[in-house]
């Protein structure tokens, strides 16, 4: 039997106990086996860089993708070519970016879910293990008058399971994601507060993995390099997202 393996990173992503029942209900209709693999603690056996991947063989599918849709990239095994390049709306300016709390990071799972709240209580409880490990994450939601519509967070480059290198001087840009629904992109402005934060803590740099056309995981890459992020390397091969493949990159910038 043909063996679908779920990676997770812990409660990071709200979406990952509805992909996780989206990937076992696919499953089922193939008749595969599921393997769920939780990679907080670097337990990963292949390079992973999404907070959810499918792997099946060389075929990797990232992100929340529908159970039916699924079903029809497996069976084409991803030759779905390679995704649009993502137009970005014009730049927004925030009235208030304010750091996380409880209040603000349901405000974070709100936009990243558009507006479902889904996975609140495991990005509560993934906040709350790194609460208890002492481990900084640096968070913020940005406002247009009172309405959500951006946020961003970072960890320590060491505390990520991704296949980066990771420094002690280097922090890591978990999400930067703008509400998908807004005429504006807000993201520019978050900058300011994630660099402030993240100098204070001692970091000289940051890195983020970014879709070269895709705004999965946070990209395009074209937003980042309009914000002083240069390219440090292409990842090899492709990752397979519900519209289309993709090429992954990691940039970094000095703060």
């Amino acid at each position: 039997m043909e063996v679908m393996s779920v990676y997770y990173f812990g409660g990071q992503c709200p979406w990952n106990s509805w992909a996780i029942g989206e990937a076992k209900k696919a499953a089922g209709e193939l008749g595969m086996a599921v393997r769920e693999l939780d990679i907080s603690h670097g337990t990963a056996d292949i390079d992973l860089y999404f907070p959810f991947t499918i792997a099946l063989e060389e075929l990797k599918i990232a992100g929340p993708v529908p159970a039916k849709r699924l079903v029809e990239i497996i069976q084409s095994r991803g030759n779905l070519g390679f995704i649009e390049l993502y137009k970005a709306a014009p730049n927004g300016s925030c009235t208030s970016v304010i750091p996380y709390s409880q209040g603000t990071f349901t405000d974070a799972c709100g936009i990243c879910t558009n507006g479902s709240y889904f996975g609140l209580e495991e990005k509560k409880g993934w906040i709350s293990k790194l609460d208890l490990q002492h481990t900084p994450l640096v968070g913020a939601v940005g406002y247009s008058g009172d309405k959500p519509v951006a946020f961003c967070e970072a960890i320590p480059s060491l505390e990520s399971s991704y296949a980066i290198a990771a420094e002690s001087e280097t922090a890591f840009i978990t999400c930067i994601y703008n509400g998908m629904s807004e005429e504006f992109d807000y993201r520019a402005d978050l900058f300011g507060f994630l660099f402030r934060e993240l100098k204070y803590l001692g970091y000289s740099k940051v890195n983020v993995l970014a879709g070269i056309r895709s705004p999965f995981p946070n990209g395009p890459e074209q937003f980042f390099r309009e914000h002083g992020f240069e390219r440090i390397r292409k990842i090899p091969g492709t990752v397979v997202f519900q519209s289309g493949a993709d090429e992954i990159v990691l940039l970094s910038k000095e703060i």
